[in-house]
């Protein structure tokens, strides 16, 4: 009944102010099969899904939630977004190209397309790239590019760089 969600909303206020994160997520995860508005519902699984992730630290179970918003509303930018994110700080780029071509298609500007299609690339030569071993450095300058007999560049002699301490401009 939408008259009992009034103290059930209060109850979800206290619990994030207390900071209690596991109450308030199965709170949440309780809550949102009660509403009867899908926008609620899948408000109610944004936060829940933010809440594993960035609170708790239980990615896995974030993805399930998203993967809940999405079959609510397959085409969520948000949690299609946020999946892509995940996987991506995972690992996972079979899951992360597969998330950027269900968010190629429900693209309309070309330069947003354009840009996704970069990013595919980017994730498919990075791991071609790794098949073939190639190592990818960051903060490294070439120095001086080695060959074969045939003149084909086969190695690149690299001067290993750091970060020194920021300065005024940070």
């Amino acid at each position: 009944d939408a008259d009992d969600l009034g103290p059930l909303f209060e109850l979800s206020s206290v619990l994030e102010e207390a900071g209690k994160w596991h109450e308030f997520a199965n709170h949440l995860e309780a809550l949102a099969p009660r509403l009867s508005d899908r926008r609620d519902v899948v408000a109610i699984y944004h936060r829940l899904a933010r809440i594993l992730e960035t609170q708790l630290k239980q990615e896995p179970r974030a993805l399930e939630i998203h993967d809940r918003v999405l079959a609510i509303d397959p085409a969520n930018e948000r949690s299609l977004r946020a999946i892509g994110q995940l996987h991506y700080r995972a690992g996972r780029w079979e899951n992360v190209i597969d998330c950027y071509r269900r968010q190629l298609a429900l693209e309309k500007h070309a330069d947003a397309r354009a840009a996704t299609h970069y990013r595919i690339g980017r994730i498919e030569e990075r791991n071609h790239a790794k098949q073939e071993g190639v190592q990818i450095l960051t903060l490294a300058a070439p120095v001086r590019f080695e060959g074969d007999s045939n003149g084909w560049v086969n190695r690149m002699v690299c001067h290993r760089m750091r970060l020194g301490e920021p300065d005024a401009s940070g």
